[in-house]
């Protein structure tokens, strides 16, 4: 099977294993709201912030490395990792569980101490299954990660019910989540062929360090991008505003976290194969940001243009202060989805660092807006965030012109069809949602939902005439699943 076959066949089982996590996390989460006090989700909540956080350094990204890297003789690479891996999370369990109770003291509740302790067991758990993992991730076998991935959920949501139902409390999402990094280890390890050997290289193991320390670098780095605007408004703003900038953020960035990010997992794995080869590296990324652009354009613009009626009629009056946040935030999930076409790619080709660079720039940009914007509130945070994204996503993408030696007129052709459908799109709402389905507006349910149904109809018919040759690519490309 050729590797554009392989990367579809990963795109879709990646996306299957998506879909029935988000349908177990769903089903646990209702059964357990019924279950157990809100008291014990915020506990669980700091809890898992704490690890989170520490859980950027759990494996100094040596998982990066070893993808990248395009021969492993002998699996030298893999073993040495196997060796390392593990030590990396004792130190980090031994730091989480000394720290602990200083972090009970920041968040002021003695309880976060013990529940910090314990699930930093996680990290040691999960270090005995991160290589086999990570070279299935490498040889593009998505589907053998199906159930490691699902049925650890699964196993989640029972044990945590099961002592939610005999009165634990917090406990029970404790035990639910060491049962899900036990179970994740162990299936891992029985649909993996891959076998480790005490074998260690000094020489590789630099060699890893070397293009992990940046991959690490870039993690600190959008990790800081990502939070550090809900740490200025919970802090300045306060935590209602909090409240409303979070939802407005995590809808918005539906596109990113929904549609690129699954798609990247599959990709980067993809251009490492093909690090050496720019012909097909350029083949790919083009059908890569065609394909994702496809999606995430429409989707961005219609959240944006839906998101007064679904915050109104779905979510209550009470969060209508977070929709011109929300709309603007669309702007940021669209640049952040485009944006990431370009990270995989630079961590395939051995560039991390202009992943890092890009993102410290990033970063710098935000903190010099924040002072100017946060006086109009949430509103004003949005657009300090969005800015920079969008300033750095055309950084990436010109520099991503002369890596492969393409023209930004490719690129910008591409998305440029991309938006012309969807401005037909954003037409027919306007005028559906004016003239044609008005007598729907004391129903306006079944009014969203069909203006949804009718501007996705719309949207791809666009394309079909505009851009009929790129639709018939991916449709071939889809045919081989």
């Amino acid at each position: 099977m050729s590797i554009a076959k392989k990367a579809v066949h990963g795109i879709a089982w990646v996306t299957l294993t998506a879909l029935l996590i988000r349908i177990f996390e769903t089903i646990a989460q209702l059964v357990l709201a019924r279950l157990l006090d809100p008291a014990d989700f915020g506990l669980i909540a700091i809890g898992l912030l704490a690890i989170n956080t520490m859980s950027i350094f759990r494996d100094m990204g040596f998982g990066a490395a070893l993808i990248h890297r395009k021969e492993d003789p002998d699996y030298i690479a893999a073993n040495t990792s196997f060796i390392l891996i593990p030590i990396f999370a004792t130190i980090l369990l031994v730091i989480a569980y000394f720290s602990a109770p200083y972090m009970a003291v920041f968040f002021d509740n003695s309880e976060v101490s013990p529940i910090i302790r314990v699930l930093a067991l996680t990290f040691l758990i999960s270090s005995f299954g991160t290589v086999p993992s990570i070279l299935l991730e490498k040889e593009l076998e998505f589907k053998k990660k199906v159930i490691p991935e699902t049925l650890p959920r699964l196993g989640y949501a029972i044990v945590a019910i099961l002592f939610a139902f005999y009165g634990y409390g917090v406990w029970s999402l404790v035990y639910g989540q060491i049962t899900s990094a036990v179970l994740t280890t162990a299936l891992i390890w029985i649909v993996s062929d891959w076998r480790p050997h005490l074998m260690f290289d000094k020489n590789v193991t630099k060699e890893l360090f070397k293009y992990g320390k940046h991959i690490l670098g870039a993690s600190i780095i959008i990790f800081l991008i990502t939070n550090v605007d809900d740490a200025l408004v919970g802090r300045v703003l306060g935590i209602e505003e909090l409240g409303f900038y979070t939802l407005a953020y995590t809808i918005s960035n539906l596109p990113a976290t929904q549609i690129t990010h699954l798609i990247g997992r599959v990709m980067f794995p993809t251009y490492s194969k093909l690090q050496h080869d720019i012909d097909k590296l350029k083949s790919i990324y083009l059908k890569s940001i065609t394909f994702i652009s496809m999606l995430s354009i429409p989707t961005s613009i219609g959240i944006l243009l839906i998101a007064p009626s679904f915050i109104t009629f779905i979510l209550g009056e009470k969060w209508t202060p977070a929709i011109p946040a929300l709309q603007i935030l669309c702007f940021y999930g669209l640049f952040r989805s485009i944006a990431a076409t370009s990270g995989s790619l630079f961590q395939a080709i051995g560039k991390p660092i202009v992943l890092m660079k890009t993102s410290i720039m990033q970063l710098v940009l935000m903190l010099l807006l924040f002072p100017v914007f946060y006086r109009y509130g949430i509103t004003g945070i949005s657009v300090a965030v969005t800015i920079p994204l969008f300033i750095i996503t055309l950084l990436q993408l010109h520099i991503i012109t002369t890596v492969l030696k393409i023209s930004l007129n490719d690129i910008a052709s591409i998305l440029a069809f991309n938006f012309s459908s969807a401005f037909f799109m954003v037409i027919w709402f306007v005028v559906a949602d004016s003239v044609l389905l008005s007598t729907l507006n004391e129903k306006p349910i079944i009014k969203m939902s069909s203006l949804i149904i009718t501007s996705v109809v719309i949207y791809f018919l666009s394309i079909y005439i505009l851009n009929k040759k790129s639709l018939e690519e991916l449709k071939t490309m889809f045919k081989s699943i």
